[in-house]
């Protein structure tokens, strides 16, 4: 089809019908779970109440960036990174 041709009703529903994320599911991975915690390579504060750790072995090659939680939130909440990124060569945080 070149640029300004017209496309018939038919393949215009056709087009139209086609779901573009059909062929793209793929089975996701579990998640893997070191059974012993990998060392703290390095850690740092990046603002207030936030810092970055580095990480070896198998979480090797990524800055984790994450905050301290309030006292009353640490039972109920899970300690989770607020964000992870991958290790380039160029500093992620300034931006």
């Amino acid at each position: 089809m070149t640029a300004g041709e017209e496309i018939s009703p038919e393949d215009g529903q056709a087009f139209l019908d086609e779901d573009p994320l059909e062929h793209e599911e793929e089975e996701e991975e579990p998640l893997y779970f070191p059974p012993e915690p990998n060392a703290i390579l390095e850690a740092f504060y990046v603002t207030p109440g936030r810092f970055v750790l580095s990480v070896d072995d198998y979480d090797a090659g990524y800055l984790y960036e994450c905050m301290f939680s309030d006292e009353e939130d640490a039972e109920s909440k899970p300690a989770e990174p607020v964000r992870a990124v991958t290790v380039t060569g160029k500093d992620p945080f300034m931006t």
